[in-house]
């Protein structure tokens, strides 16, 4: 990404918030959504650091079940930090929501967003 920036470029990225998505989101939930429950099994591997997503959906209206399975790699912020300043992109800040809000990014934000620019 860094090649495709200009000189002083920026690059903001939107990704999970991994402290705050493991502090919240492991675990076995129930939810509805409309007309669907859902049961989400959300176990972490802690030694890859990969967050695997297990659930079923059961349709309320036509009685059918479907199985999914999401795995994401989640990133530590002094993991990012290191992979961006590799890339020769300096970090500009670092923030809870896309209004990029200082002092916004807390373990209760499920996305962190990082703005950061090309090296001179």
């Amino acid at each position: 990404m860094a090649r495709a920036l200009k000189k002083e470029g920026k690059l903001l990225l939107d990704l999970h918030h991994r402290d705050a998505y493991i502090k919240r989101h492991l675990g076995r939930h129930w939810e509805r959504k409309g007309n669907y429950l859902i049961l989400r099994d959300s176990p972490f591997d802690v030694l890859h650091s990969r967050l695997e997503v297990k659930g079923v959906l059961f349709d309320v209206e036509s009685r059918r079940t479907m199985e999914y399975v999401n795995s994401f790699r989640e990133y530590t912020l002094s993991e990012l930090r290191r992979m961006l300043r590799e890339a020769g992109l300096e970090i500009q800040g670092v923030f809870g929501d896309l209004n990029l809000s200082k002092g916004g990014l807390s373990l209760d934000c499920d996305s962190v967003q990082i703005l950061a620019t090309k090296a001179r």
